[in-house]
């Protein structure tokens, strides 16, 4: 290749990547390869984005997927099992043959216990078996969703879990770390080709099979080999295995939710035969034994005191503080850990407990706020609460009931999510139900908005506050015209009647930058803070209290403040008009060259701190791209294909569009 020679003698650690595929990475030198301790084909091949994570907001990627310089990413593939992050040095773009690279320059560098800690969760690892986590494999069925893949592929699901795991609770916690790890390392021996393990609760594993028609003997390999006594320092542990397997065979690609429930249900059938026996799910055999087991468990662990909160960040685009927390219900399994909604929320919502597992959330949360607000802490807290239940007067005398034990204080911060409204065909009891509560002060936003929900909006005066975006919009918004416009519309409809916007599920810093460039108020998902216990929560908001001092910027910048201003303004204006109309000759090719001249004498002074700097060059960088890529889009000819590649040119200069007016905006703050 042309950059062979001087690229592969680098003494510093560095990736080529091919930037219009996503930049995935098509070379590693042999400093990237050392330092990481692996093969180069557990590099080569995949995008930077799959094979590393953000450590921070601060950290991003851009409109190409290149990470920014003195961005810190966690790696995603350590084989050694120590958590490492990079730190990026440099970026170079060069053209070859009508063809954009770039050089990707960093160092290594450990991480801190703390943000390992800290990052978890998020890197998709559980650290005692050293395989991927119940999040990363929930994560693996999703994609299988999401591509698409051909028909005639085999997936298959199963769930194995270790029986008389209440065994272990007498022993150390290092000795139950080893017995998960012999264990793991057992079925690692199968991992291969379209073989995906991963832990899954506290005592068991979950296999993901893709396209293997030997699917049936893996898992019975894996069975006798988890079956097998586990000898730790002379002390043999016996475990009888239980596992449940369900195939996808419909001719879609396949949906994550129900594979993983129809497993969780053959495996339940399993249990009923007895141990050391699996099961293939078979639609109405497992069901009804299942929903039976399924609503007396959850039963047992609501009166048993199982269920807790967790509490996610939602915060604004204009502070660091957030705004509010979401209460989020959590069962705490004594035998298997903390069970996310996911797992057990749609069945408890057809049980009698439901409205008292509400009432109790309603109940704890106004606890909660009580306590903050002695201690100093003035966040708001939001709860979620079905409209049906809403609608019952019955259920909201009972909430009255619950709330007249509390100060009027703990409602100013309280907010309800109202979910599921769309559902209702009339919503009149629910608007009688929100002017009641509302006369207590507390506020309501709009959980996973739609726009028939805007009749919400319209009925007076009920306090809605807030709409939210459901995750599924903003999943790929940074890839989907369709869901940048309903993202605006919504932000639109807000505006008139005066209401703020959230967006839930924001991972990536893409959709970040999007989300905040198409007017919305504030985010909330894993790229800001994954759920968190309260200590944990607590502790975030001290971290986030501390503001970073930029007053050194802010002072010089205050000559250009005016300029940057107005041109970041025209930019999102003609974002949005370029969105509405797909026309990119919008875009005003003189504000952007101006803008590069006001960047170059900033940069002239050379009075801005380190920081600065990297956020004028980011702004810089991102207006060049924006020029290139109009002035490609503006050449192609109006063939069918060419149109799909205007479609595509359109994605990248609206998604390069935002990342510059958030740039102007951290810039300018």
């Amino acid at each position: 290749m042309f950059y062979s020679q001087v690229f592969y003698e680098l003494p510093i650690p560095g990736f080529i990547v091919d930037v219009e595929a996503g930049s995935k990475i098509v070379d590693a030198n042999w400093a990237a390869v050392d330092a990481f301790d692996t093969m180069p084909s557990k590099i080569i091949g995949f995008a930077f984005a799959e094979l590393f994570v953000v450590n921070s907001p601060d950290s991003c990627l851009d409109y190409d997927q290149l990470p920014s310089i003195g961005s810190e990413f966690t790696c995603h593939f350590m084989e050694s099992g120590s958590q490492s992050s990079i730190e990026v040095s440099g970026v170079s773009r060069f053209d070859i043959d009508g063809k954009t690279f770039a050089t990707i320059l960093f160092r290594l560098k450990k991480l801190s216990d703390r943000v390992q800690a800290d990052l978890q969760e998020r890197m998709f690892l559980d650290i005692q078996s050293g395989l991927p986590n119940g999040f990363a494999a929930k994560r693996k069925l999703e994609m299988f969703g999401q591509t698409g893949l051909r028909q005639s592929r085999i997936y298959a699901v199963a769930i194995f879990s270790l029986e008389n795991w209440q065994q272990t609770k007498v022993l150390p916690e290092v000795k139950v770390a080893a017995i998960i790890l012999k264990l793991a390392l057992r079925i690692k021996l199968w991992e291969e080709r379209g073989v995906f393990l991963s832990r899954h609760e506290k005592n068991g594993f979950l296999i993901i099979l893709q396209d293997r028609a030997d699917y049936k003997k893996i898992l019975e390999n894996i069975f006798g080999d988890l079956s097998e006594p586990v000898v730790l320092e002379g002390n043999i542990y016996t475990f009888p295995v239980n596992a449940g397997v369900y195939v996808w065979s419909v001719w879609e690609p396949p949906v994550a939710l129900e594979m993983l429930t129809k497993a969780r249900e053959a495996h339940y059938q399993s249990l009923l035969i007895g141990p050391n026996r699996w099961c293939f799910y078979s639609e109405g055999k497992n069901r009804k034994d299942w929903q039976k087991i399924e609503g007396r468990r959850i039963t047992d662990a609501f009166r048993r005191g199982n269920f807790c909160l967790y509490f996610q960040p939602l915060v604004q685009f204009n502070s660091a503080v957030p705004h509010s927390a979401e209460a989020l219900l959590r069962w705490n399994d004594p035998g298997k850990g903390i069970k996310e909604p996911v797992e057990f929320l749609a069945k408890l919502k057809s049980l009698p407990i439901y409205d008292d597992i509400s009432l109790w959330v309603l109940d704890l949360a106004l606890i909660t706020l009580e306590r903050w607000y002695k201690s100093g802490h003035y966040t708001k807290l939001c709860i979620n609460i079905e409209a049906v239940q809403l609608a019952k007067p019955e259920f909201v005398e009972r909430m009255l009931n619950v709330m007249n034990g509390f100060s009027s204080r703990a409602f100013s911060f309280l907010s309800i999510d109202i979910v599921n409204s769309s559902k209702l065909d009339d919503c009149g009891a629910l608007v009688s139900s929100l002017r009641a509560l509302g006369a207590y002060g507390v506020d309501f936003s709009v959980d996973d908005f739609v726009f028939s929900d805007a009749r919400l909006l319209e009925a007076k005066p009920v306090s809605v506050r807030s709409l939210k975006i459901a995750r599924h919009c903003v999943k790929n918004l940074e890839h989907n015209l369709t869901d940048m416009r309903l993202v605006r519309n919504v932000v639109c409809l807000a505006a008139r009647h005066g209401v703020t916007v959230y967006a839930k599920g924001v991972e990536r810093s893409a959709q970040h930058n999007v989300l905040k460039a198409l007017g919305c108020d504030g985010v909330q998902g894993y790229l800001q803070s994954g759920p968190l216990v309260e200590a944990d929560f607590l502790s975030y908001l001290a971290t986030c209290d501390q503001p970073e001092n930029a007053a050194e910027d802010a002072e010089y910048l205050k000559g250009f403040s005016e300029a940057l201003s107005n041109a970041r303004r025209t930019l999102q204006d003609q974002l949005w008009a370029c969105l509405n109309t797909c026309n990119v000759q919008l875009i005003s090719e003189s504000v952007l060259q101006s803008l590069l001249i006001t960047m170059s004498d900033i940069e002239a002074r050379e009075c801005l701190t380190e920081k600065g700097i990297s956020k004028v060059k980011t702004a810089e960088q991102a207006a060049r791209h924006i020029l290139k890529l109009t002035s490609k889009a503006t050449t192609l000819p109006s063939t069918e294909d060419d149109e799909k590649k205007r479609d595509r040119l359109l994605l990248r200069i609206l998604v390069s569009l935002s990342d510059l007016v958030v740039a102007l905006d951290s810039i300018i703050e």
